[in-house]
């Protein structure tokens, strides 16, 4: 009985071990750094590796045959040898040579020779072994999660649609906020929590509960808040973090290091 064709245990063992081994190393790192921005990023970079060395290891890349370019240059070079000739002449008289009563054999032989093949076939058929079956079911919670992240990410996009420009009041106060890059902000007339988003588009997104000229103060600390995660561009670790959720959510070092990066 065989493994299903579809799942190489081999190369998910092989991917498993070294995600584990680059993991493993970010999260020492990490523990070793008295700063939390500086652990924050060593996290990042891990999780950046990994993913990175996950795509290249499951990307086909063309490889070229040595083996064959080297037979065909012996080939070449040495040329046909008496033992390939005689070879090549005694398929040839094999080929010629025909038994007669292979000819006169019944048809019952011929029909329980297909029997055990079929039997054989039978035999052969894939099976689903439990770490088969237990890869799977890390692929079904995979793309659970997956379709989960489309779904926050499509109702993210209907509140953009769906929200206004800021007063000008508040653009003063954003202007005049000191700043690496800047962003644009949107009020969402739904009740949501302040939230910043967007690496090549920077996006703060307040609630219109918060946008209240007598509350002028509290919406810059949250403009601070917000604005020092997008300087510090740190919805591109968040994009890492979210992208190998659904492929890393069973391993213990992934949330470890997840649980590091703060937002």
């Amino acid at each position: 009985m065989t493994d299903f064709a579809i799942i190489n245990l081999d190369t998910f063992t092989q991917l498993l071990r070294v995600s584990t081994v680059l993991m493993l190393i970010g999260a020492i790192v990490a523990f070793f750094q008295t700063h939390a921005a500086m652990r924050q990023r060593v996290a990042e970079i891990a999780l950046g590796i990994t993913m990175l060395w996950l795509a290249l290891a499951w990307v086909p890349l063309p490889r070229i045959d040595r083996s064959w370019f080297k037979s065909s240059w012996e080939s070449v070079e040495r040329g046909p040898t008496l033992q390939d000739v005689a070879e090549s002449e005694l398929g040839e008289r094999s080929e010629a040579i025909v038994d007669p009563r292979m000819e006169a054999l019944p048809n019952s032989i011929a029909i329980s020779d297909e029997d055990a093949s079929n039997n054989h076939r039978t035999a052969m058929a894939p099976s689903l072994s439990w770490p088969a079956a237990a890869i799977y079911g890390c692929l079904a919670v995979g793309g659970c999660l997956l379709a989960w992240m489309l779904l926050a990410r499509f109702v993210i996009y209907l509140h953009c649609t769906k929200s206004a420009s800021p007063p000008s009041w508040l653009e003063e106060i954003y202007d005049e906020m000191r700043k690496r890059r800047g962003a644009r902000i949107l009020i969402s007339p739904r009740g949501i929590r302040p939230m910043s988003f967007g690496f090549l588009r920077p996006t703060i997104l307040l609630p219109i509960e918060l946008i209240e000229q007598s509350q002028s103060r509290q919406v810059r600390h949250v403009l601070l808040h917000e604005q020092a995660h997008i300087d510090r561009a740190d919805a591109l670790g968040n994009l890492v973090v979210v992208a190998l959720l659904p492929v890393l959510w069973f391993h213990p070092l992934y949330w470890y290091l997840r649980g590091v990066i703060c937002y």
